[in-house]
């Protein structure tokens, strides 16, 4: 049996993960941390880098300590991020001198809309929707209050590396600079064009460079991928053969590999899946994604609201709800609609309160998340970019609630897997680097799921559903 393992990092929103993995693809061993946010109101959401870059050096250490106990050798590692969060540090010395404006952060709104006579364009060169979301408001107004070149203004994959890489390198790779809006999806690689548009100096940005590739070292270990979180999970999601994936953490991320052709669908981020070295140059992929914001968010707030003290209450209570007649319907636009819509502006609506319980909050809340994931999935039916019976894998925290895919199960009357892998996105960092260090085809790696059997509890689902559905359209028919 080989002894040769590979570890695969995830610095999420929410929380650090760590996998030690073999390489047949069993998981050894896992570590975890919790990070926090410093939500500073007006649409700021920052987190500190210090911590965020502690976090990833305790749970490296704690991986790394379970390999050397039991003698496997570390062949390579993968790194996976969140995606589109800026920071500002020193390269002479690595001391943090911003936090790290996170993904969620809109501060930069009134500056996003003035661009609208470009917005096109930019659509056009990105294929992302244009939003303050990304990162090039943060770049801009980062490399603005700090003018100095010896002062780096990177996302979070470029002030990680620099700290881990006893090199110090100040490196990106294509599906972090894809999130940007300052990266030419066509051309791959900044557009001068793009940052002349957002007042950004071109020369002060990161070097891009392939996501599955060498790209020095973490920890002292050779690192052969770095890549976005939503695209490490499909990464490893996609060994399931399916027509899409859902990935269920702090947003709700579908998505599907567009192969080697950029696809442009209006409200849809495209983006580049994974980038790879080559003996004839640099291959790319690409992906179409849909992203519904309002997933772990809900979760924040019915536990702010103490209807639950954490996510294992969840199917309880929605069991009791529908057992009680499942009163209401609540429509929770959290951090916008999101795809395809991307509005800002529709308020929070309750139909049908009047002796709603606990129990019927929480069931119309988790609700509310499907809807906008089946809303997304219907319209791509529609437009005839996935089949009209798509096969569906799931992971991600929320994918635990089983309540949840057997209401998504119930109104699309699609086949839903739920992958039994563990952490997706670290474990498609752990496969990204499998995959460069061999720079060859290797085996899948297993694949154990379970499907989401149909429940006699879900016969009202659908309309229920469309009652939800009802509410998003008249709230964009009236602020048109």
């Amino acid at each position: 049996m080989s002894k040769r393992a590979f570890i695969g990092l995830d610095q999420g929103t929410r929380s650090t993960k760590c996998l030690l993995v073999a390489e047949s693809g069993e998981v050894l061993s896992t570590a975890k941390r919790m990070v926090g946010l410093l939500n500073q109101g007006q649409g700021q959401v920052a987190q500190d880098p210090h911590e965020l870059l502690q976090s990833v050096r305790e749970v490296l250490a704690e991986v790394r300590a379970f390999a050397d106990l039991n003698q496997f050798e570390v062949a390579a590692i993968g790194l996976a991020t969140q995606r589109s969060g800026v920071c500002a540090w020193s390269l002479d010395d690595g001391v943090v001198l911003h936090p790290l404006i996170n993904w969620a952060d809109t501060r930069f709104k009134a500056q996003i809309d003035s661009l609208a006579d470009k917005s096109s364009y930019i659509s056009d060169r990105t294929l992302l929707p244009v939003l303050p979301n990304y990162a090039a408001p943060k770049v801009a107004h980062l490399q603005k209050a700090f003018p100095e070149n010896r002062i780096a203004i990177g996302t979070l994959d470029s002030f990680l590396c620099w700290h881990l890489d006893s090199s110090r390198p100040f490196i990106t790779d294509d599906t972090m600079a894809a999130r940007t809006l300052l990266y030419d999806i066509y051309d791959h690689c900044w557009s001068s064009n793009l940052c002349d548009i957002f007042a950004v100096n071109i020369s002060r940005l990161a070097q891009v460079l392939p996501s599955i590739a060498e790209h020095g070292t973490i920890d002292s270990i050779p690192c052969f991928a770095r890549i976005g979180d939503q695209q490490a999970a499909l990464y490893a999601l996609r060994q399931y053969d399916a027509d899409i994936v859902l990935n269920l953490g702090s947003i709700a991320s579908l998505a599907f590999s567009t192969g080697a052709t950029p696809l442009q669908v209006k409200g849809f981020p495209g983006s580049i899946l994974v980038s790879r070295d080559s003996p004839h140059g640099v291959i790319f992929e690409h992906l179409l994604e849909g992203i519904t914001n309002a997933a772990a968010q809900v979760v924040d707030t019915l536990i702010q609201k103490q209807f639950i003290s954490d996510s294992s209450q969840i199917d309880g209570l929605c069991g009791e709800s529908i057992n009680n007649g499942a009163r209401g319907t609540l429509f929770l636009p959290l951090g916008s609609t999101a795809s395809p819509h991307w509005r800002y502006d529709l308020p929070p609506v309750v139909l049908d309160c009047d002796g709603v319980s606990a129990a019927d909050y929480v069931r119309a809340a988790v609700e509310n998340i499907a809807g906008f994931i089946i809303y997304q999935i219907e319209h791509l039916k529609a437009a005839t970019l996935i089949p009209s019976k798509v096969r569906l894998v799931v992971a991600g925290g929320l994918a635990q609630s089983s309540y949840l895919l057997q209401f998504l199960s119930a109104c699309l009357g699609d086949t839903i897997l739920v992958a039994e892998i563990g952490e997706a996105t670290a474990y498609g960092a752990a496969r990204a680097a499998c995959d460069g260090f061999s720079q060859c085809a290797m085996p899948k790696w297993p694949t154990p799921a379970r499907t989401i059997a149909e429940s006699l509890q879900m016969t009202k689902a659908r309309l229920r559903y469309d009652r939800w559905c009802k509410i998003l359209e008249k709230g964009l028919h009236e602020r048109d």
